[in-house]
């Protein structure tokens, strides 16, 4: 999977940037959480302001614009960024599998993974909106951007080699 929200490069760190700026406009904010669906984001004149500091690394054509519209949105609804550390990169989908302190269930049961992999880019909208509530609104932003911007069968068959083996110890998995 191409890294284009890497933390370490430019778009990264634009993206960081941009989600720190939208944590001081409480109104962009909600405007990009209102929207139900990244076709909904791209109706929006925020999205559009906010699209431009991603066009150097996206383009200038209309086919990333879904893709970018996602990742906006979602980052929206994330309030804390969990940076990766050195020694473990907290990816969204291991965050998804580990039990919190204190915690009897898992953030994301192994069946609402199974059927998270099962959307395609259209339907994972509201699914990982579901998600980031799950995880307190506190997530990797850059994992989450590349995941959903890369959705397809490269990113599951990685989410699901994240996951599984922290929940194989379960009986529901």
């Amino acid at each position: 999977m191409s890294q284009l929200f890497n933390e370490n490069n430019r778009s990264g760190q634009a993206l960081l940037a941009w989600w720190q700026s939208l944590q001081q406009h409480p109104g962009d904010r909600a405007e990009f959480r209102r929207a139900r669906s990244a076709s909904e984001v791209l109706l929006l004149p925020v999205y559009h302001h906010a699209r431009r500091a991603f066009q150097a690394y996206i383009g200038e054509g209309p086919q990333n614009h879904p893709q970018l519209a996602a990742v906006l949105g979602l980052a929206a609804h994330v309030q804390v960024h969990r940076p990766a550390s050195n020694d473990h990169q907290h990816p969204l989908a291991e965050q998804m599998a580990r039990k919190q302190q204190n915690a009897s269930r898992r953030p994301v049961s192994p069946l609402r993974f199974r059927r998270l992999l099962q959307h395609d880019r259209e339907g994972l909208y509201v699914p990982m909106i579901r998600v980031i509530r799950q995880l307190d609104r506190q997530v990797n932003l850059h994992d989450l951007a590349s995941s959903v911007y890369y959705w397809g069968d490269s990113v599951k068959r990685n989410w699901a080699f994240a996951y599984f083996p922290l929940v194989s110890d379960d009986a529901t998995a």
